[in-house]
């Protein structure tokens, strides 16, 4: 959101907890209006984990370009879709409607390297050059030693992917025993999500006498539980709390323990 208040645009948000966090074309149809000039959007999501469907994400880029809307679609996640859910990138659509879309991706979440801050993008040549423009001029390139690392990844591409697909196992792995455990802690409801590594817990219920919101509730478990999570309000979505499992199991495992101590829960619902 800041982007656009930076661009001096007006950030208008769809509500999406209807259909389960997942954006649909029907949904953007009846928010785009004559003075709409872009779509943003992020499959596998952040924070909620879910994933657009292929044939979803087409009719969305559809309605966009029959209203001669631009799409920015942010794929940063793209490699983290736990089956059945499909991996799928607004590159491979046709032609006639790549041209009103721009894909953003990152080395930094695929390559497991974020704090290297690598991205990239794909997009027509007038929108590559208008970016270029600003670009140039404000971080002009990442540096050398990055840039290495990520040609040293697509150059050995089958090594690269083989390890991506092990890290991907391992996330499954881990969100199979979080998610069941985070709806253990007394007050907690999460749904199980599709892809990236983010579990997004419905705290709402625990919100009245002793939480008056979701940033209470994230400043009560870094104080108390030494847990660190993310207040959902900073996603649109005030009343949830985001709980990042790129960790270990053992360090998820204390995570929960702990929450379920603070908040009341039963030590032994996990041993």
């Amino acid at each position: 959101p800041e982007i656009g208040t930076f661009c001096r645009a007006r950030n208008v948000f769809i509500e999406t907890e209807e259909t389960n966090f997942v954006l649909t074309a029907e949904e953007v149809r009846r928010s785009i209006t004559p003075k709409t000039r872009l779509l943003i959007l992020n499959s596998p999501n952040n924070p909620t984990g879910r994933v657009i469907p292929p044939e979803e994400m087409r009719k969305i880029v559809e309605a966009c370009a029959e209203a001669g809307v631009y799409v920015l679609t942010d794929e940063c996640y793209l490699f983290f879709a736990y089956p059945p859910a499909e991996v799928f990138t607004s590159a491979s659509l046709p032609a006639e409607l790549r041209e009103s879309v721009c894909v953003a991706g990152s080395f930094s979440k695929t390559y497991a390297m974020t704090g290297w801050r690598i991205g990239y993008t794909i997009a027509g040549k007038e929108w590559t050059d208008a970016m270029v423009k600003l670009q140039s001029h404000s971080a002009t390139h990442p540096t050398s030693f990055v840039q290495y690392a990520c040609a040293k990844a697509m150059q050995n591409a089958d090594a690269s992917v083989e390890a991506v697909n092990t890290m991907l196992a391992e996330y499954k792995r881990r969100k199979d025993w979080l998610i069941p455990a985070l709806n253990e802690v007394p007050g907690f409801v999460c749904a199980v999500p599709e892809g990236a590594f983010y579990a997004f817990v419905d705290v709402r219920p625990m919100i009245g006498e002793r939480f008056k919101s979701s940033a209470e509730i994230a400043d009560f478990l870094l104080r108390e539980a030494q847990v660190v999570v993310t207040n959902g309000k900073g996603f649109g979505a005030d009343g949830f709390i985001r709980i990042s499992y790129a960790t270990s199991l053992e360090n998820l495992e204390k995570a929960v323990l702990k929450m379920k101590q603070v908040f009341g829960g039963s030590a032994s619902q996990i041993a």
